[in-house]
This record gives C-alpha cells, sequence and structure tokens, in this order.
C-alpha cells in the first residue's frame, strides 16, 4: 500500500498563494502581493499594511475604480456586514499607511547597512549594480539630472518621497537629498509599497463619479535642491 506524503503546515498558506486572491472592487483574482489587505475592526476598515492582523481580511486593488466599487458594496459583501466607506478617505488612508511602511522599510535598510546617501556615492552603486532603487526628495531637483540616477528614473527604479528635510530627519542626519536601497528585497517590496500609495492618493472624485489620482512621482519634483 502506497503512503501519502502529509503537507506541510504551511500547505494551506501556499496553495492560496497560488490561486491569488479576488478583489472586491473589480472581482478580478490576482496575487497577494498585488492588493491592500483591509480589515474590518469595529465599524471601521482598517488597512493591514504589513497583511498579518488577525481576522478575516479583505484585498482590494490599489485603483480609483476599485476603491470606488468596494466602497459601493464590496466591502460590504466581502465582511457580511454594512460597510459605510467613501473611496477618497480610503484610498487617503491607505496611502498614509503605504507612507509609514515605505519608512518602516528605509530604517531597515539603514539598520542593516543597505543604504547609501549622497548623489556621489549613489551615483557610484548604480554604476556597480543597476538593479539598486532611488528614494530622491521631491526637493532636490538638481541630483536627477545626473546620469545614473536619470537613467535609474527611466528604469522605473526610483521614488518621490518627502523633502529633504523630511528624509533627513527619517534617518537621523540634518538633510538628504537622495539614497540607494542596495537590497534587492527591501528594494523590490519599496518599489511596490510605493506604487500601491502612488495610485492611492485620490483628490476627489470627476462629476461621473470615478476617482481623480494626484501622482507623486520623481519627476513632479519641481523645486531647487542640491
Amino acid at each position: 500500500m502506497s503512503k501519502v506524503n502529509p503537507q506541510p503546515p504551511n500547505a494551506n498558506q501556499e496553495l492560496r498563494k497560488a490561486h491569488g486572491r479576488t478583489c472586491v472592487g473589480c472581482g478580478e483574482k490576482d496575487a497577494a502581493n498585488a492588493f491592500v489587505r483591509l480589515v474590518l475592526v469595529g465599524e471601521s476598515v482598517v488597512v493591514d499594511v504589513g497583511r498579518s492582523s488577525f481576522g478575516h481580511g479583505a484585498h482590494v486593488h490599489a485603483r480609483p475604480g476599485c476603491l470606488v466599487k468596494a466602497c459601493k458594496g464590496g466591502l460590504s459583501r466581502a465582511f457580511k456586514a454594512r460597510v459605510v466607506a467613501e473611496a477618497a478617505q480610503l484610498g487617503a488612508e491607505i496611502a498614509a499607511g503605504m507612507d509609514r511602511r515605505l519608512e518602516g522599510l528605509l530604517l531597515a535598510a539603514r539598520r542593516a547597512g543597505h543604504l547609501v546617501y549622497g548623489a556621489d556615492a549613489v551615483c557610484e552603486s548604480l554604476e556597480q549594480r543597476k538593479d539598486n532603487v532611488v528614494v530622491v526628495a521631491r526637493d532636490a531637483k538638481t541630483v536627477v539630472s545626473r546620469r545614473p540616477i536619470s537613467e535609474a528614473i527611466a528604469g522605473g527604479r526610483a521614488v518621490a518621497w518627502g523633502t529633504k528635510n523630511e528624509l533627513g530627519r527619517l534617518l537621523g542626519r540634518e538633510e538628504v537629498a537622495v539614497v540607494a536601497v542596495t537590497n534587492a528585497s527591501i528594494a523590490s517590496e519599496l518599489l511596490a509599497v510605493f506604487a500601491q500609495g502612488d495610485a492611492c492618493r485620490l483628490s476627489g472624485q470627476n462629476s461621473d463619479g470615478r476617482a481623480v489620482v494626484g501622482l507623486g512621482r520623481v519627476s513632479a519634483a519641481t523645486s531647487e535642491g542640491r
């Protein structure tokens, strides 16, 4: 008689990852990391940035249209309860949560020694490893003209976040115009987190109910800086 090998403890988790999740907005299936996870705490919808909160969760794409549909009934169906939520507010909360997650990733990179500071050092790191991800302060206009940094921007490996003072304060320095994340895993998650937060910066809705998105990409940096 042949024996059936028992499934490992994490088999159910792997199976769920393979099958993906379903967006409570558009209804499409996708990989788990393509969604923002939401949980219901009392009568409030809370963003589970780390995807680790206990309880039943609902998943939604970080897209204006998906947020609108989720708030119009998708969340109520998912949680089997009456959920009152506004797409603009939910989008703002997701964006804020992703900002906090991005800060945490930068601090983790700093603690592990995977962060390079300053335009010269960042350019040198990009010459050595093209897959490094660059974070540019929004008021650091001049650094984006440096060839390695401009190539990172063109290749989708750069994000604009905060001001030089804010980036410096986060990292324990006076001012920081640009940094590079040299760890592939942290860099990959940072890009994903930024993309989700950026897509959810809802500034309102058009007259037909479609959400309006306010982008915060590197190319939007217009103030003078060094």
